[in-house]
């Protein structure tokens, strides 16, 4: 009789042991179940590209001429630089700022519309120099040419860091002048420091186109945000319709975004 009390009593806590065991077990598998099935973040993604943005814009251009009727007037710049013995006189280029606001119209990742309204000057200098042990001597006159430009363009973008864009200004031309400049010194006495500034229509007698277009093509790479920008601008017989004077124009600056260009989502 004791010996299967011992035996009831031994199969009792095998069976209590084995449930036991057997319940947490169960637990385990219960937790690794509800962790398996737990929502894991994710990165938020770069998806489609904006609908509309702000582009802020600044930077130098620099300026020049061609044309017909520049080639005829370094003739008579040579002309008269070896009548009065100088160095060299001749056109030159000169620096000038630009600043604008865009505002871009994203019909794809690839493709989008510019429209944005922009200032810049455009002009040359005329540089004549002499230069011996006892005398130097130049003269500058430089040409200034104020517009307020209403842009329009045609965007490509190739990714995210890298387009192209092309297109033309509607431009008002709003001031211009004629800065002249002469400085003459013998032996380190200043003989002559003349220094004018004249409106370019009384000082040349011509009247400029008040309205014509700008064309442009460039590029504009970088980040998301903030962007190296580099364009070439040309203007056909910008003084006159009939003075062959045309202005070209490099122009590099950087493009600050208001917005991320692309939204990020889940």
């Amino acid at each position: 009789m004791n010996v299967l009390y011992k035996h009831i009593i031994l199969l009792t806590f095998l069976c209590l042991s084995f449930s036991a065991f057997a319940q947490n077990e169960n637990e385990y598998e219960g937790d690794l179940e509800f962790k398996s099935i737990s929502p894991k973040k994710e990165k938020k993604k770069l998806d489609g590209k904006r609908k509309f943005n702000v582009h802020f814009k600044l930077g130098y251009n620099l300026s020049t001429v061609i044309g017909a009727d520049v080639a005829i007037f370094n003739d008579t710049m040579t002309a008269i630089k070896n009548r009065q013995g100088l160095d060299s006189y001749q056109h030159a280029p000169t620096y000038f700022p630009y600043a604008g606001v865009d505002l871009s119209f994203n019909f794809s990742r690839k493709l989008s519309l510019t429209i944005g309204l922009n200032y810049n000057k455009l002009g040359w200098r005329e540089v004549a120099k002499y230069n011996d042990n006892n005398v130097n001597y130049k003269f500058t006159a430089r040409y200034d040419f104020h517009y307020i430009n209403l842009g329009v363009s045609l965007q490509r973008h190739f990714n995210k860091n890298v387009s192209i864009y092309g297109g033309h200004t509607f431009s008002l031309l709003v001031k211009n002048d004629a800065a002249l400049r002469e400085i003459e010194v013998y032996r380190g006495d200043t003989l002559t420091n003349i220094k004018q500034i004249e409106n370019f229509n009384q000082a040349t007698g011509v009247s400029s186109v008040i309205l014509l277009p700008q064309f442009f093509i460039g590029t504009h790479f970088g980040s998301d945000a903030i962007r190296f920008d580099i364009k070439a601008v040309y203007i056909h017989n910008f003084i006159h319709s009939a003075i062959k004077y045309s202005n070209i124009a490099i122009e590099a600056g950087v493009i600050i975004k208001l917005l991320r260009d692309y939204e990020r989502k889940f």
